[in-house]
């Protein structure tokens, strides 16, 4: 009699034991979907376009790159523009900030006609995903300041 009991109570833990450890199993999963479903936010780089420009006149604008996972790495962050000799220049727009490569500031006066073509590309830091890849093309339209 003792001895049945003591098989009864054994299967009981056994039965319990197996529901908890699907139950953890299935909160692990359901924790981990997230990351592997509906992961879909990706580094953009802000606005979508920039303004066009009057030759010998003051041009201003700002980019941001909205990084994910993380901030964008500096020793990887790279930009061209085209001619070199345009008059413009892309800075960091604030150099104290936490994440100093997030945030640009595109500035000069305009010294040539036709287009300035602008790039900007590097990658971000990873966090609990891989830092990601970014790269946009601007390009600016710069006229004689008499045309309208």
């Amino acid at each position: 009699m003792w001895l049945n009991n003591h098989l009864n109570n054994m299967k009981k833990l056994q039965y319990h034991c197996h529901i908890l450890i699907y139950l953890v199993l299935a909160l692990f999963l359901i924790s981990c979907a997230p990351f592997f479903f509906f992961s879909s936010t990706k580094t953009s780089v802000e606005p979508p376009s920039l303004p066009n420009a009057k030759l010998g006149q003051p041009y201003y604008a700002t980019i941001t790159i909205n990084s994910y996972p993380g901030p964008v790495i500096p020793r990887l962050f790279r930009y061209e523009i085209t001619p070199t000799n345009s008059g413009l220049d892309l800075k960091v727009l604030d150099t104290e900030a936490v994440h100093p490569y997030n945030d640009f500031k595109l500035e000069g006066v305009p010294i040539v006609t036709g287009e300035i073509i602008l790039r900007i590309y590097g990658s971000t830091f990873g966090t609990m995903e891989v830092g990601q890849d970014f790269d946009k093309t601007y390009t600016i339209k710069v006229e004689d300041a008499d045309e309208r």
